[in-house]
């Protein structure tokens, strides 16, 4: 009983981390931790970016804006 328990509390812990992961892409915001293991697997070499900056990175790839300000409705 105790591993159903353990299963079901594993798979709803599953199902709100995705929840979350999803909204966050939804707003253009990309998983820092997943980003984190590409570049250790993959650019090893290069130093990988603080978490605010990879969110600034996020919001500009979705909202390019001039001077870093959002002036009007990016769509």
């Amino acid at each position: 009983m105790k591993k159903i328990f353990a299963l079901n509390k594993m798979s709803v812990q599953t199902l709100f981390q995705r929840a979350a992961q999803t909204c966050r892409m939804m707003v253009g915001v990309g998983d820092y931790a997943r980003y984190c293991e590409h570049m250790q697997q993959h650019h090893p070499e290069l130093t990988p970016m603080t978490e605010g900056e990879f969110f600034r990175y996020c919001q500009d790839a979705r909202y390019p804006s001039k001077g870093g300000k959002i002036s009007r409705c990016p769509c």
